[in-house]
């Protein structure tokens, strides 16, 4: 099989495109890749899947180099907007979760890559539209099985530092699986002083309780289930506060 370059990327980004907006069928997608690019079949559907799973914002187990994940994200974010920009960013960071906790190496190119973006989304959206994405990611997850979430979350335990970027002040991209299950763990109930949730969230009627880090994130804590606990806002601002 040829090397994939740009080139190539391009072409399997567009089959990929071609499926997913219902004009292509898969098998035909694949087919095409093999006898216009050189993929083998193996690599055409790696290069599919990995496109379908970065717009529904999953993890995709097989990887594709860090030059296909840029130019992915790229061409997504021009040709579908932030919202699934955002996705496909949480799809990378969970691939990238998923192959160095199952390689035992280290993803220095796709973590380059995934900062790279994140920066990006960053100056494209403000910080109170980042905080309904990352809650969005915390919905999801909750509605995902507590086994996948404490999978992700062990394979996570490896790298436990939130990433870090600054653009014009300093933003952590916390990972929303643990905030899911420390929010599933304290079940409604605040952490601090074993009361119920004082109100319940407009979007969903869920309990509303602040994710609060034991060790602050800004002083090397990590972001981690162990180093969290879900606390009723009258708490979360007596831990800031005293």
């Amino acid at each position: 099989m040829p090397r994939i370059g740009n080139d190539e990327i391009s072409l399997a980004y567009q089959a990929a495109k071609s499926v997913y907006d219902g004009c292509t069928e898969k098998n035909r997608a694949i087919a095409s890749l093999i006898e216009n690019v050189g993929m083998n079949h193996a690599s055409a559907t790696f290069y599919l899947n990995a496109f379908q799973k970065m717009m529904e914002g999953k993890q995709y187990e097989k990887t594709i180099n860090g030059l296909a994940a840029n130019y992915y994200l790229e061409n997504i974010r021009r040709d579908y907007g932030n919202e699934k920009y955002q996705s496909a960013l949480s799809s990378l960071y969970k691939h990238i979760c998923y192959y160095e906790y199952k390689s035992g190496s280290n993803c220095k190119t796709l973590r380059e890559v995934h900062k790279k973006h994140f920066i990006i989304l960053m100056q494209d959206i403000d910080y109170e539209s980042f905080s309904r994405n990352l809650e969005c990611s915390v919905k999801t997850s909750l509605e995902e099985s507590k086994n996948d979430r404490i999978n992700r979350i062990s394979k996570a335990k490896d790298s436990p530092k939130p990433s870090e970027y600054r653009v014009e002040v300093t933003v952590y991209d916390r990972n929303p699986d643990v905030i899911a299950e420390v929010l599933a763990r304290a079940n409604g109930i605040c952490e601090k002083c074993n009361k119920g949730a004082p109100f319940t969230r407009k979007s969903d009627g869920s309990p509303y309780l602040e994710v609060h880090h034991l060790i602050h994130l800004a002083n090397g804590g990590d972001d981690t289930v162990e180093n969290a606990v879900a606390v009723c806002p009258n708490c979360h601002r007596e831990y800031h506060y005293g």
